[in-house]
């Protein structure tokens, strides 16, 4: 029976249909093709540049126990006593601006330092090992790997911070400046932790250390050079304080650290990327299904949403990068100025998917370069205070200008961040008190000044960073907090 002529067009338009479907898919194909190849590409360019992008390139390298620091802070961590039995003292209770031992209550101190000793020999024997690994592989999917416990380390930072204003008040400086030393060490190896976050907390951590010497003297014995008296307490308090000097005035670590965790987020973005659209190679997933492609619509467009990952990808995370490897924050801010997410140009097509592209890009914010910088700043500046105190100890009299130091005391004057010009920290030995101080975010040296919002905060980006050598910081910026709300700049 011959067909009707209009079924006919049904037929064409049927042929019609299933060879543009053919064609569609034919170009999906090729189009994923080399998007894959952009991404991989990109992959390719990383890997060539020495830089970590496969989740287990994170990894720590393999360690025993028993020469594994984080090892001994998880258990220093698990034996920790928060609360004091009788007292009911808690770590969490010390003063966090001024790192000032509790009032009236040193007996309670005491009680909750006698209760914590097995905590703070483990936090001291960690100190003296090289090795970390705090057992929280790298896999994919990246962004749902464990995360360390902030909590366990930063109370951990506080009961060192606590026994080490606990020492010094019960005249031991030598006990308080170990103890300080503790709390850096515990600062660089939860810097090991190739997270953002790793880099956050060990950041905290580390300011415990530097705030708590710019807040209170060293109080060494007139015999700390070791001339007379009794030469081995006066030894071991130069000792300390040396560590320290040295220990402060190399930050490479905050670099290294800032620079691990932008390598980190690229990363979980790529890990991210791989996912979703599909390619699986390195997941661990454990049995479970993978994920999948929320819309039919998105599905289609993948190709082009890996695209533009890939093309803003990588002048991101470079200039991150590049800026992460400056020595001071005004090259540093050049370099990530013009990275802006929220306002990056998209294609039509995909700027309707603009928030999936925004959480795939774990970028970190200018935030973790400011506080690089700041502590850089602070602990350069902690580190010449403290070397010229041992100099005013030895010579009977304070330095008169920074190069009386070198090479006795410092190797070399410490650059200040964030001075464009390379230049170092300022000292005003004539200012009352005499002060150090680096030129603050805003790269002028407006002569060693603070300055304050009207509810006494200090304000990040004008005035100067200062450490007052009196060791007597929270008396001076209670004093000019009063003397700019009556006078405000």
């Amino acid at each position: 029976m011959p067909v009707p002529p209009r079924y006919w067009w049904l037929k064409r338009i049927a042929i019609a249909v299933a060879i543009l479907l053919f064609g569609v898919m034919g170009l999906r194909l090729y189009w994923g093709r080399v998007a894959e190849r952009e991404l991989q590409q990109e992959f390719a360019r990383i890997q060539a540049a020495g830089r970590p992008v496969e989740p287990q390139d994170f990894d720590p390298k393999p360690v025993k126990d028993v020469d594994n620091a984080a090892y001994y802070y998880l258990e220093a961590e698990s034996v920790m006593v928060a609360t004091a039995p009788i007292s009911g003292l808690a770590i969490n209770e010390v003063n966090r601006d001024k790192g000032e031992i509790l009032s009236g209550r040193l007996d309670d101190v005491a009680e909750l330092i006698e209760a914590n000793q097995e905590a703070l020999r483990l936090a001291r024997h960690a100190r003296g090992l090289e090795g970390v690994d705090w057992g929280l592989p790298v896999r994919s999917p990246m962004s749902n790997r464990l995360l360390p416990s902030i909590r366990a380390h930063r109370q951990l930072a506080k009961l060192l911070s606590m026994n080490a204003q606990y020492q010094s008040a019960v005249g031991n400086p030598a006990g308080a400046y170990e103890s300080l030393l503790d709390i850096i060490r515990l600062a660089r190896a939860v810097a090991e932790e190739p997270s953002l976050l790793g880099f956050l907390v060990s950041v905290s951590i580390d300011s415990m250390a530097v705030r708590a010497l710019s807040e209170t003297l060293p109080d060494l014995p007139p015999t700390a050079s070791g001339e007379a008296g009794d030469n081995s307490r006066a030894a071991d308090l130069r000792t300390a304080i040396d560590l320290l000097i040295a220990n402060l005035v190399d930050d490479d670590f905050i670099k290294k650290s800032l620079i691990r965790s932008i390598c980190y987020e690229r990363a979980v973005s790529i890990d991210s990327v791989r996912l979703q659209f599909g390619t699986l190679a390195n997941a661990d997933l454990g049995g479970a299904p993978p994920p999948t492609i929320s819309t039919t619509g998105t599905a289609v467009i993948g190709p082009l949403l890996k695209l533009e990952i890939a093309r803003v990808l990588r002048p991101s995370f470079d200039a991150l990068l590049e800026a992460a490897e400056k020595p001071d924050w005004p090259a540093a801010s050049r370099c990530i100025a013009g990275i802006d997410i929220d306002n990056a140009t998209f294609p039509p097509i995909t700027s309707m998917l603009k928030s999936m592209l925004k959480s795939m890009l774990a970028i970190p914010s200018e935030r973790a370069f400011d506080l690089r910088f700041r502590l850089s700043a602070e602990r350069r500046l902690t580190g010449a205070m403290l070397a010229v105190w041992l100099y005013a100890v030895d010579r009977g009299h304070p330095p008169t200008t920074l190069q009386e130091l070198v090479p006795d005391y410092l190797d070399a004057i410490p650059a200040d961040p964030f001075s464009a010009d390379g230049h170092s920290i300022r000292y005003d030995p004539d200012s009352d008190p005499p002060i150090l101080y680096s030129v603050g975010m805003n790269g002028s040296d407006d002569g060693g000044i603070l300055v304050f919002y009207r509810d006494g905060h200090e304000v990040r980006d004008k005035g100067d960073q200062v450490v007052f050598l009196d060791g007597r910081r929270s008396e001076h910026i209670a004093r000019l907090r009063e003397l700019q709300k009556k006078s405000p700049p």
